[in-house]
């Protein structure tokens, strides 16, 4: 490892060229044996890539000042003794690796994710680095040599904050009997074990299992399938209720529409009886309507009332006068005008 060769990881990745400007570094399948000092350039990283290479050991390695994420799988590793404190260290993996113990954890304190697969790890003594990560939350230890039945309890003490654990493919997954509820009732916190999430029936039956065995574990079964029947029931209950209502709601909106469909069609009918009766009245007043009918003369006014008959009208043509009061639909068009011999003698008077 050379920096040159850091340099053209860098490049093959677009990178930057100066090393201090990285916050990750891919220097993973170069064939590296070994460490080199030239790492410190690169002060800044949080992620860091060795993988696939044949690294036996971490003597080499820089003190990171804000390493997050470190990826030592796929190499020749035996010990992680030699690495250096790197206080922020969250993601460490070191599967592939032929590793015997996992002494040099305790390095990391605030580590939280930790993968050692196909491993050769195998008693609980290789684990015993494992009290130094108290918030570690995610532990892969599947495929390994692992056998104690005392692993769970020691998990349980050693990891309080355990949230996810895979043994699966190890010697305790196989042989261990009742291998999965004794993991759940063993570790409170446990929500995803191997390959299945760990539900809330799973805890109850698991934990009633431990405490009465089978027979409190089917009792358990029974009570939680009777309280899923009731909550179903409930909510089917709550969707009936929410439909009635639903229904009733839309009743009333037809209701209101209704009435306020009849209120203009009977306001229709009260305008065409007026409109009848005051036709009716324009009749009885020889089929048309004048502003008498409202608004009468005066008495002393009754002599001005125009002429309507075709008797009165010709003698009001004989006299020589238009009845400017006369109704339009009952004057006759040729008061308003003169006889022929009279049109060259004098202008034609208005109406």
């Amino acid at each position: 490892m050379t920096l040159a060769a850091l340099r053209r990881a860098c490049r093959d990745h677009d990178l930057y060229q100066t090393p201090e400007l990285n916050d990750r570094l891919y220097a993973n399948f170069r064939g590296f044996t070994s460490l080199s000092r030239d790492l410190e350039a690169y002060s800044e990283l949080s992620s860091l890539f060795l993988e696939g290479n044949a690294l036996q050991s971490l003597e080499l390695l820089p003190r990171f000042r804000q390493l997050k994420c470190l990826f030592l799988q796929q190499n020749a590793l035996t010990s992680l003794a030699s690495s250096p404190p790197l206080p922020t260290l969250v993601t460490l993996d070191v599967s592939n690796n032929p590793l015997e113990t996992l002494e040099g954890l305790k390095q990391y304190p605030e580590l939280r994710t930790l993968r050692a697969t196909h491993t050769m790890l195998s008693n609980l003594d290789a684990l015993a680095d494992l009290q130094g990560c108290p918030h570690l939350e995610s532990l892969d230890l599947s495929s390994s040599k692992l056998h104690a039945s005392e692993l769970l309890a020691y998990l349980a003490v050693a990891t309080p904050q355990l949230r996810c654990l895979y043994l699966q493919g190890s010697p305790l997954a196989s042989d261990l009997a009742h291998y999965r509820k004794r993991c759940i009732a063993a570790l409170p916190r446990l929500q995803y074990l191997d390959d299945r999430p760990v539900s809330a029936k799973d805890r109850r039956c698991a934990e009633a299992w431990d405490r009465g065995g089978p027979e409190a574990e089917a009792r358990e079964r029974q009570l939680c399938l009777e309280e899923a029947r009731a909550q179903l029931q409930g909510h089917a209950s709550a969707f009936l209720r929410r439909g009635e209502g639903a229904t009733l709601l839309g009743k009333d909106e037809e209701e209101e529409g209704a009435k306020s469909k009849a209120e203009p069609a009977n306001s229709t009918l009260e305008v065409d009886a007026d409109g009848e009766a005051r036709g009716e009245a324009a009749t009885e007043h020889g089929g048309s309507w004048s502003a008498s009918d409202e608004a009468p003369w005066p008495a002393k006014d009754a002599s001005r009332v125009l002429p309507t008959t075709s008797t009165e009208i010709g003698e009001d043509e004989e006299a020589g006068s238009c009845s400017v009061g006369a109704p339009l639909s009952r004057a006759d068009p040729s008061c308003c005008r003169e006889p022929a011999e009279e049109n060259a003698l004098r202008p034609r008077r208005p109406c």
